[in-house]
């Protein structure tokens, strides 16, 4: 067993150590000070922490001056117990420690008498005493017992000091099987500028910076919020670190089992609706932990705990969908139901003053042998009849009810297990799954996958009393796809295939847009499938009145991205007006198949990027007495994201067009390093704090940090979406069509064939080459005080951010 569980500790904390050491968060330490009934230190007394709930020991190391340190705990229920010579035994009652938390407890001995031990029912409030910076947690018991809409955990954020619940920023991607839309601002920081973790690693999208995996709150143990001056273990984000502490099995089992329903009955109608529809909204699961047993293998003894959940949701709702859409007989050309005179484009001639004049179609009626037949057919395959009449909703004749769906599982799976007094271990496997589907057109109906993981493997590893390391190794995944199901063979039917390339091999439809109509809003995008790799290591040594803290991360990134939002068509009524405001109608121009402007991707706009960051941090804790100081500095390195396609772009700095491969259109070697921007390698971010004891109750603290905020959405999204630019693909615009004369003619009214063009046009998004950071200082300063089993704090907090982006 000995060989297996070194090989275990050494793949995951070798590599971590070796390619750069992030933090060990989601972790807690306790400070013993052990005294007698004078009040002065007992020196080297035997102290071990035991887990009230699971088969966990810890011994602290040995002190000449009576104080103690017992670090790397995972935030728990613990008993303490005491022995010294000369003095009784004793033991306390339950304690309660928390993510980050940094606790300090004094203990007073009894000389020895009849009595051999003494048991201690009532303990001493534990003061954070040994850290200037206070973050706040959310316990298990707030997290299930308050009413948190969706069940997410993001609404319980709003309980920390300084947190502002706003809607995230509109690129955010919403991973959420209940459309969870609250993001936290903290302290005014951008919603996007914070940093979320599940059990110590990442738990976001690394691409639009959405939370990915949303546990239940039956899984959670507790969040712990840092928003303040912490350690200089923290980096990433210049907002909050959000920590999601989920729960392990105990000694004992216990499980929980939930169903929430909501339906129509009790909904209001829309004004705007004639009736609700159908509603049902069930979220339901069960959750369940406890000791591992297999039979002839592990008994329930053996220290070894497991814990699970599932967690479905079934929406089913009407999608109340209205349009205004063109009737068949409009389809058939006869637009009499229209107020403004049609005119024929293909009649142009010059009048008197050299003015341009049209022949009207009489009636509004368009002969049928006038008619695109392209056009017409894919109006017929994508336009349903009208069915509602005049007047019954102003400006709509189409009402669609049928429903949208959303059906999201999600599950997990959690291992514990302390190997010996030396090796505390655990590994969790969470995923997700969230599909849905929306209703507009029937012809048209929209989809979307979303799977997702989350995964840790952690061992935190003594290997003195005085110094323990820990290496955790972290992935997250995400595969998100979205879009519209097109008719089968309507892009080869209507000659659009041969202009706009079909995506990903499926029937294709441009984004058509049709003034005082409905338009057919066609799109296709997908993220992923993206993976992102974090290998962190941390160690902590206790050394006299110091205790030493250093460690880091590497993480490695990889997403395939691809999209359709750069291809559209646009009609107006100018081409068939008579060169008046008063007159035309789009959809005439439609039929007539002479739009006003298009554009497309040539080249397509796939993207497939990798990244790599580093982190490294050093951080001293000094206590003297009733001071303490933490002192920390923290290093943070990104390197730009690289797109295998390469990347083209205008730099606005220099007013010249780069590109970082060789040209394919011109043979050009590239004239920009690899990714574009320009790295950014003095992100130096040192911490300091200072806490003093006044009191046995009371602490007044002050501290200053700096943090960088590498992880934003400059980072990944600013460079991703450059991609399709020229010279490996470009995007095509034409406009001011058919003004006059028919110029260009629907379904392809590009001039000329599908080739790259051998200067640049425009970009789909352009990326300036500066690099760009956010970095955010902050002043803190407080006190806190408990009084009974209660605990106070106020003071004050100040950020300034200093801002450079250039994107």
């Amino acid at each position: 067993m000995s060989i297996s569980r070194s090989a275990l500790f050494a793949a995951i904390l070798i590599p971590a150590l070796t390619c750069g050491l992030c933090a060990q968060v989601g972790s807690a330490s306790l400070n013993v000070n052990v005294l007698d009934a004078t009040g002065s230190a007992i020196p080297n007394a035997t102290i071990t922490l035991s887990g009230a709930d699971q088969r966990f020991t810890r011994t602290a190391a040995a002190g000449a001056a009576g104080k103690y340190l017992i670090a790397a705990l995972p935030p728990g229920t613990y008993r303490l117990s005491l022995k010294a010579a000369g003095f009784m035994d004793q033991h306390t009652s339950a304690l309660e420690l928390s993510s980050g938390q940094t606790g300090s407890l004094n203990i007073t001995m009894q000389l020895a008498a009849q009595a051999s031990q003494v048991s201690v029912q009532a303990t001493a409030p534990i003061l954070q005493t040994t850290s200037a910076s206070l973050g706040s947690v959310v316990i298990s018991r707030q997290v299930t017992e308050l009413p948190l809409l969706g069940r997410s955990f993001l609404n319980a954020v709003a309980l920390a000091p300084g947190t502002v619940p706003v809607q995230p920023a509109g690129s955010t991607t919403n991973h959420s099987p209940v459309g969870q839309s609250v993001m936290p601002s903290v302290f005014g920081q951008r919603q996007k500028d914070n940093n979320f973790l599940m059990d110590g690693v990442e738990n976001r999208d690394p691409n639009l910076l959405g939370v990915a995996l949303y546990p239940p709150p039956e899984a959670i143990a507790e969040m712990k919020i840092d928003s303040g001056v912490g350690s200089s273990a923290y980096g990433h984000a210049s907002g909050a670190t959000i920590d999601v502490v989920t729960k392990s099995g105990s000694n004992e089992w216990h499980g929980d089992g939930w169903e929430y329903l909501r339906n129509n009955v009790l909904d209001a109608r829309s004004f705007f609706v004639p009736t609700i529809g159908p509603f049902r909204w069930n979220q339901f699961g069960g959750a369940l932990g406890g000791p591992l047993a297999i039979p002839h293998l592990l008994s329930k003894t053996t220290g070894w705990y497991v814990f699970g959940y599932y967690e479905g949701v079934r929406i089913r709702q009407a999608a109340n969908f209205t349009a205004f859409v063109p009737t068949p007989a409009n389809l058939g050309g006869d637009l009499s139901d229209t107020a403004a005179a049609i005119y024929d484009p293909y009649s142009t001639t010059t009048g008197p003053n050299n003015t341009s004049v049209r022949q009207p179609f009489p009636g509004n009626k368009i002969p049928s042998s006038r008619l695109n037949a392209s056009a017409v057919k894919l109006a017929q395959a994508i336009y349903p009849a009208p069915n509602l009449a005049s007047g019954t909703i102003p400006g709509v004749n189409y009402l669609n009810n049928a429903g949208n769906r959303t059906d999201g599982n999600q599950w997990s799976a959690r291992v514990d297990h302390q190997f010996g007094q030396r090796d505390r271990f655990f590994a969790r496997y969470s995923g997700a799954d969230n599909p849905s589907s929306g209703v507009s057109f029937p012809s048209l109906p929209g989809q979307t996958s979303d799977s997702l993981a989350n995964v840790v493997v952690s061992d935190t590893h003594i290997l003195s009393p005085s110094f323990i390391v820990t290496g955790r190794y972290g992935l997250i995944t995400v595969d998100y796809r979205t879009g519209n199901q097109a008719p089968t063979g309507i892009s080869d039917q209507t000659g659009l295939s041969a202009v706009f390339p079909k995506f990903q091999n499926t029937d294709f439809i441009p984004a058509i847009t049709i003034p005082g109509y409905s338009g057919i809003n066609f799109s296709a995008s997908q993220i992923g499938p993206l993976r992102q790799h974090t290998f962190i290591g941390d160690a902590q040594k206790i050394a006299g009145e110091h205790t030493i803290e250093f460690g880091g991360s590497v993480v490695l990134s990889h997403m395939v991205l691809e999209d359709t939002t750069s291809t559209a068509v646009q009609f107006a009524t100018t081409q068939t007006s008579n060169f008046t405001s008063a007159t035309g109608n789009a959809l005439a121009s439609y039929l007539l198949a002479t739009p006003d402007s298009a554009r497309r991707q040539i080249g397509g706009s796939l993207g497939d990027l990798t990244s790599s960051a580093f982190g490294f941090y050093v951080q001293d804790t000094w206590r003297h007495r009733a001071l303490t100081v933490n002192m920390g500095l923290r290093y943070d390195y990104n390197t730009p994201p690289v797109n295998k396609y390469g990347l083209g772009t205008f730099d606005y700095s220099t007013g010249r067009y780069v590109w970082d491969l060789a040209n394919p259109v011109t043979g050009a070697a590239a004239n920009i390093r690899r990714g574009g921007i320009q790295p950014d390698r003095n992100n130096f971010a040192p911490r300091l704090g200072i806490a003093w004891q006044l009191t046995p109750r009371t602490v007044v603290r002050s501290s200053f940090g700096i943090f960088y905020n590498s992880f934003g959405s400059n980072y990944i999204q600013a460079s991703q979406s450059a991609r399709g630019n020229w010279p490996f693909a470009f995007p095509q615009a034409v406009s001011n069509l058919n003004a006059t004369t028919v110029n260009a003619v629907f379904p392809n009214p590009f001039p000329g064939n599908p080739t790259g063009s051998a200067v640049p046009l425009i970009c789909a998004q352009c990326l300036n080459v500066e690099r760009a950071l956010r970095v955010r200082r902050t002043w803190r300063s407080g006190a806190s005080r408990c009084s009974g089993s209660f605990g106070r704090t106020s003071g004050w907090k100040r950020h300034t951010s200093g801002r450079r982006e250039r994107s």
